[in-house]
């Protein structure tokens, strides 16, 4: 197993015939790839990688717009600066797998913000630890629907949300099983239209993963279309806002009633 550093610099994956790679050549199946500053780039027309880990360091970038192509990490994903997935307006087609877990720390985007990805984008993982920002764009709630997925396919959903976790128009973070029953002081979920999901396997059509939401210390915000349903109480000494800009059309169901300590703010419209 050799690991591959990257060189600083901007640049596509596979340009230079590897001369951007530390040892020089392009990273195979059982290497260690590091990529501590600088941007490596995969466009449309590259040939997909596999290799054995990716770490992002706070000042490293990878970025994926190569639609049709499957991109594999064999192990771990180790996130600390800027991994984006078709985030320049009109992209999509991409797709990420990770076999063992991704950790976060830093930015993930999956899809362009403007709400215009072109076809599903999927990042799939067999675990995920995030600490930092995770903002999934699909399409806007006209047609046509394409998806942008974030896909933990062992891993349960945390007790406590921890980090930032963005989910706008259609866009789905699946667990493989669990609920979250509490977000984090410092934490936000913001989930933004009809067809933003944060669920488990079960049940993929619905904020599934919310089922049994119980507080919130942090902000918890829906908007334009957004539902979300509880079974229990939902104590929150944090921030909850319900279609506090927007369209409107956003339902908090909460089974057990609502419960406010501290001073929060709780907006509805």
């Amino acid at each position: 197993m050799t690991t591959k550093t990257w060189d600083g610099t901007t640049n596509d994956w596979y340009n230079d015939n590897g001369a951007d790679w530390s040892p020089a050549g392009d990273p195979a199946a059982t290497d260690q790839v590091i990529i501590d500053s600088g941007e490596a780039y995969l466009n449309s027309g590259d040939a997909g990688f596999t290799v054995a880990s990716i770490t992002l360091s706070s000042s490293g970038v990878l970025a994926i717009a190569d639609p049709g192509v499957t991109q594999a990490v064999t192990g771990k994903f180790v996130n600390s600066g800027g991994f984006y997935v078709d985030t320049a307006s009109g992209l999509g087609g991409s797709t990420v797998t990770i076999g063992g877990t991704l950790t976060n720390s830093g930015t993930l985007q999956i899809g362009p913000s403007d709400f215009s990805l072109s076809s599903p984008d999927q990042v799939t993982a067999s675990h995920l630890n995030n600490t930092g920002t995770i903002a999934l764009y699909g399409s806007g709630n006209g047609a046509p629907l394409e998806q942008a997925t974030l896909d933990i396919t062992s891993g349960a959903a945390p007790a406590t949300l921890t980090g930032q976790v963005f989910i706008q128009g259609d866009a789905l973070l699946e667990y493989a099983s669990g609920k979250i029953t509490s977000i984090g002081s410092g934490a936000e979920l913001y989930l933004n239209g009809t067809g933003a999901r944060v669920a488990d396997a079960s049940d993929t059509t619905s904020n599934s993963a919310l089922t049994q939401l119980a507080s919130n210390a942090g902000d918890f915000e829906l908007y334009n279309g957004a539902a979300v349903s509880t079974t229990t109480g939902l104590a929150n000494n944090g921030n909850i806002y319900v279609d506090q800009s927007g369209s409107g059309g956003s339902t908090l169901t909460i089974g057990g009633g609502s419960h406010e300590h501290g001073s929060p703010r709780v907006l509805e419209g």
